[in-house]
């Protein structure tokens, strides 16, 4: 599988801290994120720098933090958990732009255009081959259903390094899925069975998704 993503790759997100795109989904509810940046010129200072990002985040919010960065658009965030639905927990940025995740997998977007309706089934990861569904919007506000047939490759355990600094052993799993837009590759990084960095495919408009928990 491919070598462990580097920091310096985020693209830094021009407009906010923590602004991905599109609308957000509840903006009377409250969230511990709203207050991190206080200046336009903190916000342009920090948006210029995920690593400057993620310590910000872990000095001035308490409890789980993720990175996240939408590739394609060069936007970056921070997100905390919004909500929990059985085994899938929703987290969310200052925007209440939300990712939903199941096991490490991204099973959900809401509020970042383009966006992952849902995700089904989903195999474990020791599961070798399985077909997975992704149900998308594209440009148009079309709904799209996308069918791929996915292989999962274990890799070796190895280091990996977060934006916050912290250096952790993880084993690496390559999921490599074909379908109509052709072979893409989601992968994850899992520490005592917990995701902690993952780069995912949400579909063809809005491309990849990377993610890194750096606070559990």
């Amino acid at each position: 599988m491919g070598a462990v993503l580097a920091m310096r790759a985020f693209h830094p997100c021009l407009l906010s801290v923590v602004l991905l795109a599109g609308c957000g989904n509840d903006p009377d509810r409250s969230n511990p994120l709203a207050d991190l940046v206080q200046s336009p010129a903190e916000a342009s200072a920090v948006a210029s720098d995920p690593n400057a990002m993620a310590r910000a985040g872990l000095s001035q919010v308490g409890g789980p933090l993720m990175l996240a960065v939408l590739e394609d658009r060069g936007a970056v965030a921070l997100l905390v958990p919004y909500g929990q639905n059985g085994a899938v927990t929703t987290w969310t940025t200052a925007e209440f732009q939300t990712v939903s995740l199941l096991g490490g997998r991204v099973v959900a977007t809401r509020g970042l255009g383009d966006d992952l309706m849902s995700r089904t089934p989903l195999a474990p990861f020791g599961t070798m081959r399985s077909t997975m569904r992704l149900n998308t919007l594209n440009a148009a506000n079309e709904a799209v259903s996308l069918e791929l047939e996915c292989r999962v490759q274990t890799g070796d355990t190895m280091p990996i390094a977060l934006a916050s600094g912290q250096t952790l052993r993880a084993t690496g799993y390559a999921e490599k899925c074909t379908g109509p837009e052709g072979t893409v590759q989601n992968d994850f990084w899992m520490v005592g069975g917990v995701m902690r960095q993952t780069r995912q495919w949400l579909g063809p408009e809005a491309g990849h998704l990377t993610l890194q928990v750096l606070r559990p």
